[in-house]
């Protein structure tokens, strides 16, 4: 019997917030499982923040934003399964 072991990857995605209805959302940009939430509502998020990582075909993939927002409301949770541009957490732009 032989057992390869597959390495998991990781990558980083970034631009994915979407404008809908004069609000603004992190959207994925592929479908998968959400791993890990690393904001709560209230919260100030920074350019470069890792904000979700969602694993997909055995890699994880961290979602970031390129611009300061507010989180509002978080639409989702950990373990939940998300498809291509499903809105995940609601945010506010900051200048």
């Amino acid at each position: 019997i032989r057992i390869d072991k597959i390495s998991s990857s990781s990558f980083n995605i970034k631009n994915n917030v979407k404008k809908e209805n004069n609000r603004y959302y992190l959207v994925p940009p592929l479908s998968g499982k959400i791993e890990k939430i690393n904001t709560k509502e209230g919260e100030i998020l920074l350019p470069n923040t890792t904000v979700i990582i969602i694993s997909a075909m055995k890699m994880e993939n961290s979602i970031e934003v390129l611009e300061k927002y507010k989180v509002v409301k978080i639409l989702v949770k950990e373990g939940d399964f998300v498809q291509l541009n499903q809105n995940l957490i609601e945010l506010e732009p900051i200048d």
